[in-house]
């Protein structure tokens, strides 16, 4: 079975840690006060991923993302969405490999060389030669690969057609990105993770335009997927793309992703 926490996976691993956070904040395990995020009770059915993400937030980890038993589950996950098929494996690093695989053909051909006495001029060419072909095969390395298969692809299109505005919160957040999870609990700013949007960009117009199941509140529409500076604020306040504020108060608003609504607002 597919869990919002796989889906989440599909948009990286920080994705995974906000959605399993936005759970625990919807289900009380993890409260938001404005300045901090603590730690409640534990609530059941909670993964062992969010297990990890509500004892990081009990010890007063700098950052969940970063705390050792968080990293740990997370590499867990990825390797789960790795076996199913949603995620290619992680291309490791080839530079090394080529420079010690040139290094041994270089090794070879002087011993063999040197076996047939070849003049000194020719075995440096012929060095010279195999230093110049590894640094260019290190350098015409393929682009970097999509990290997700088809049917991972496939499975996050699926997620972002059935998650409704009703769903948990925290498959929102695994589907969308943290602008659910900043719009239902704004003090988890303080978790200091930016407003992203990973919908496409006419969806977010459809999704969001008006307040429509936003939970009171109306955003500017325009952001695409990699603007995170888009401001946002509480109490029911309208935010355009600047930042700025209408009808409130600076201290009762918010913004995300280093956004400031300082000095934009009026009473």
């Amino acid at each position: 079975m597919i869990t919002p926490e796989h889906i989440a996976m599909l948009n990286g691993r920080i994705a995974a840690v906000q959605a399993g956070t936005a759970d625990l904040l919807e289900r009380g395990a993890l409260r938001s006060d404005g300045h901090t995020v603590s730690a409640g009770a534990t609530v059941p059915g909670m993964t062992d991923l969010q297990r990890a993400i509500h004892r990081a937030v009990h010890n007063g980890a700098p950052r969940v993302e970063q705390d050792p038993d968080v990293v740990a589950q997370l590499d867990l996950l990825q390797r789960d969405c790795v076996r199913r098929g949603l995620l290619h494996p992680p291309k490791r690093q080839q530079g090394g490999q080529r420079v010690t695989e040139g290094l041994a053909v270089g090794a070879f051909l002087f011993i063999v060389l040197s076996v047939l006495q070849v003049p000194g001029v020719v075995i440096f060419l012929v060095l010279l030669a195999v230093g110049a072909g590894t640094v260019f095969v290190i350098r015409r390395q393929p682009a970097k690969r999509e990290r997700r298969t088809k049917q991972g692809i496939a499975a996050l299109q699926q997620a972002r057609a059935e998650t409704s505005e009703t769903a948990p919160l925290g498959s929102r957040v695994a589907a969308f990105g943290t602008r659910p999870l900043l719009l239902a609990f704004p003090a988890a700013a303080v978790l200091g993770w930016p407003l992203v949007d990973f919908d496409d960009p006419m969806m977010q117009a459809q999704r969001w335009a008006g307040g429509n199941g936003s939970g009171g509140y109306s955003c500017s529409s325009s952001s695409d997927s990699n603007d995170t500076d888009d401001a946002w604020c509480s109490g029911g306040y309208t935010c355009g793309s600047g930042g700025s504020c209408n009808s409130g108060s600076c201290s009762s608003s918010s913004c995300g992703g280093g956004s400031s609504c300082g000095g934009g607002c009026s009473s």
